[in-house]
C-alpha cells in the first residue's frame, strides 16, 4: 500500500469491494445488506415542514450584478418554488422566502472561488459562503430558518448571477450544489453547517433539486464513483433528483418520485396495499393530491405507484399514466450519496411499461410509453416484477380509467400452497458449492421442481416429491459438476394434488450466478495513523476458498482525501 500523503485524521476506514467478471453484479454479494435505510441519512437535516421557510442571500460578482426580481421570478407564480413545494407536498406545505436585505458584493470575479483544482470542483466556494454570511447576516435574527429550534440553520440558499458551470460556465465558474461545510459557521447563537449555492441562470429545477438535498433528498441519477460500473440513466426525467430537474429547460422540473418522498417527507400517508387481499383502488393525480400507493415486496423492497396526468409540474414529464417505481433500500450507499451508481443493484428505478429498459440501457432519459396506460398490466403477468432474489411476485396489477381525474388499479393475488426463500441475487458460489433454496409447504402436496443453470441439458435438476407441511432445504444447482463460470438460473416450483391437477400458481425464479475461486469475509477495522508524518497501514482479510481473484481496492469517504492505495490487486489464499 502506498504511503499516506497527508494525515489529518486519526482513523481510516478501508472498504474493500470485490470485483470479478462483472464488478457491479458481484458488489451486492460481497458487501453486507444495509437493511432499511429509508430514513434521512443526514441526522442534522430537517425534512419537509408544514411551513417551509427559506433564507436567500444574493451574491453579486463584479461582472454579473442582478436584481431581486430575478430571484422573485424563481419563487412566485404558477411555475415558481412556492407552487412546487405545494404540489410536492400534496398541498400540505407552504413556502415563505426571505431575501437578505444586505446582498454580498464579492470583491473578486467568480473564478477566484470557483476555479477547479486537481480534479476538485469549486475549491474555495466555502470561503465565499463564509464571507457572505459574515457580511449579510451578522446581526440578523436567524430563528425563522432554524426550523426545529436546535441552533442549526436548516434552509439557506446563496444565489449569484454568473453562468454556472453545469450549463457551460466553464471550470472557473461554480457548479450549483448542496454541501456540508467543512468548518461550520458560528453566527450569534446559531450555526450554519450546510448550504446550497445556485445561479439565477440555473433555472427553477436546479434550485429545487439542491434545496431538496437540505431536506434529506439524495441523487437518483448515476453518480459516478470509483467503482467501474456501466452507465445508465437512473430514474431519468421522471424525478427531480435525476435529470427531471431539467424538464422544459429547467422551467417545469419533475416532482419528486415516491422514493424521494420517503426521504424528505417520511410521515406522508400512503395507500398501503396488501396484495394478498387484492382489491380495486382509485389513484388520483399526484400533482393535485400527492397520493401514493405502495406494495411492500420484502422487508427492504417497495413498489410505488403515482398517477401522472400532465397537470402542474407533471406537464414537463416524458408522458402521462401510472408511474411505477421500484425501490430496494438494501442497495446503494446513502452515506456517500451514491444510491443509483450500479444499474444492476439500484436503490430506485422506473418500471418501464414499454418493456424496452431504455433507462437501464442508457438509451433515453424517459419516454411517453414508460408510464402504464389503462389496459396495461404488471407483476406476475404483463411486465414482470421480480424481487431481489429473482422471484416473480405472486400478484398482478391492472390499470383502468376511473374518470378524467383518476385511474383504478386492480390487484389480484395468485394463490399457492408453497413459498420459496432464496438469497439475494446474483448468487456467488465457490467451486465446491451447491445452491439450496428453502421450500415452505403450507399444505401437503406433491412439489414439482425444475431448475436449469446453463444451456447444457446436463445442468438441470428435475424432482417431484410429496411434502407435508413444513420447511425443507431443496437443491437447485449442482455447481461442482459444471464447467461454466457464470450463467442464469431458471427455476420453477409448482404444487399438484394427488390427481396431478395444479394446486395454486407456479413459483418462477430467474437469477444470475457466478462461480469464483474464493470470497472475502466482510470485515471492519479501525487503524490509527500519525498526524505529523506519513503512515502506511495493512488490512488483513479472511479468505474462503482457494485460487486467485483480482480486486479493485477503494478508499472510501473522507479517508479518500488523504490516502492512496494500489488497485487493482490479486489475492490468493495465504497472501
Amino acid at each position: 500500500m502506498d504511503v499516506v500523503r497527508k494525515a489529518i485524521a486519526t482513523t481510516i476506514f478501508l472498504l474493500i469491494l470485490v470485483i470479478q467478471l462483472n464488478p457491479s453484479l458481484i458488489n451486492s454479494a460481497v458487501v453486507p445488506d444495509r437493511g432499511d435505510n429509508s430514513e434521512n441519512s443526514g441526522s442534522d437535516l430537517v425534512t419537509l415542514q408544514d411551513e417551509e421557510r427559506w433564507l436567500i442571500v444574493p451574491i453579486h460578482f463584479p461582472t454579473a450584478p442582478f436584481q431581486d426580481s430575478e430571484i422573485i421570478s424563481l419563487v412566485e407564480g404558477e411555475e415558481g418554488a412556492i407552487e412546487y413545494i405545494s404540489q410536492a407536498s400534496g398541498g400540505r406545505s407552504s413556502l415563505e422566502v426571505t431575501i437578505s436585505e444586505r446582498p454580498y458584493i464579492a470583491p473578486q470575479h467568480i473564478g477566484y472561488w470557483g476555479e477547479d483544482e486537481d480534479g476538485s470542483r469549486d475549491v474555495d466556494v466555502q470561503e465565499l459562503v463564509s464571507m457572505a454570511v459574515s457580511y449579510s447576516l451578522t446581526g440578523t435574527d436567524l430563528s425563522p430558518w432554524d426550523l426545529d429550534a436546535d441552533g442549526i440553520i436548516d434552509r439557506i440558499l446563496f444565489i449569484h448571477g454568473e453562468r454556472p458551470q453545469e450549463i457551460g460556465g466553464g471550470s472557473q465558474s461554480i457548479w450549483s450544489h448542496f454541501s456540508a461545510l467543512d468548518d461550520p459557521i458560528a453566527i450569534s447563537s446559531w450555526s450554519i453547517e450546510h448550504y446550497t449555492i445556485t445561479s439565477t441562470q440555473s433555472g427553477l429545477g436546479t434550485v429545487i433539486h439542491e434545496m431538496l438535498h437540505q431536506m434529506g433528498a439524495l441523487d437518483l441519477y448515476d453518480v459516478h464513483g470509483d467503482l467501474p460500473t456501466r452507465e445508465w440513466n437512473g430514474i431519468g426525467d421522471w424525478g427531480i433528483m435525476a435529470s427531471g430537474n431539467w424538464n422544459d429547460a429547467g422551467s417545469s422540473p419533475a416532482l419528486p418520485t415516491a422514493s424521494t418522498i420517503t426521504l424528505i417527507d417520511p410521515d406522508r400517508d400512503y395507500v398501503e396495499i396488501d396484495p394478498s387481499l387484492g382489491g380495486i383502488y382509485e389513484i388520483e393525480p399526484f400533482s393535485k393530491t400527492g397520493q401514493i400507493a405502495s406494495i411492500r415486496v420484502s422487508p427492504t423492497e417497495y413498489l410505488w405507484m403515482t398517477y401522472r396526468d400532465g397537470s402542474g409540474f407533471d406537464a414537463g414529464l416524458p408522458g402521462d399514466g401510472l408511474l411505477v417505481e421500484y425501490q430496494d433500500v438494501a442497495n446503494g450507499d446513502s452515506d456517500d450519496n451514491m444510491l443509483n451508481s450500479d444499474p444492476f443493484s439500484p436503490w430506485s428505478y422506473i418500471v418501464e411499461a414499454d418493456g424496452d429498459d431504455a433507462l437501464f440501457l442508457n438509451d433515453d432519459s424517459g419516454s411517453p410509453t414508460d408510464a402504464f396506460a389503462p389496459g396495461s398490466i404488471f407483476g406476475a403477468e404483463g411486465i414482470p416484477i421480480r424481487d431481489s432474489s429473482g422471484t416473480l411476485v405472486n400478484w398482478s396489477v391492472s390499470i383502468s380509467q376511473s374518470s378524467e381525474q383518476a385511474v383504478n388499479i386492480t390487484v389480484q393475488h395468485l394463490e399457492s400452497n408453497i413459498r420459496i426463500l432464496a438469497p439475494r441475487a446474483p448468487f456467488i458460489l465457490l467451486s465446491e458449492d451447491n445452491m439450496f433454496f428453502t421450500l415452505i409447504v403450507e399444505e401437503s402436496c406433491n412439489v414439482l421442481m425444475t431448475s436449469q443453470w446453463s444451456a447444457s441439458s446436463e445442468d438441470t435438476i428435475t424432482t417431484e416429491a410429496g411434502y407435508s407441511e413444513g420447511a425443507y432445504s431443496v437443491k437447485v444447482m449442482d455447481i461442482a459438476n459444471t464447467s461454466r463460470l457464470k450463467g442464469t438460473l431458471q427455476a420453477t416450483f409448482s404444487c399438484a394434488q394427488e390427481d396431478n391437477t395444479a394446486q395454486g400458481s407456479e413459483i418462477n425464479i430467474l437469477a444470475k450466478w457466478y462461480k469464483v475461486n474464493h470470497k472475502i469475509d466482510p470485515i471492519s477495522r479501525t487503524m490509527s495513523i500519525s498526524s505529523s508524518s506519513p503512515s502506511s497501514v495493512d488490512l488483513e482479510v479472511i479468505i474462503n476458498g482457494t485460487g486467485q481473484v483480482f480486486y479493485d481496492v477503494i478508499i472510501d469517504g473522507p479517508a479518500s482525501q488523504i490516502a492512496t492505495t494500489e488497485s487493482p490487486i490479486s489475492l490468493s489464499e495465504g497472501d
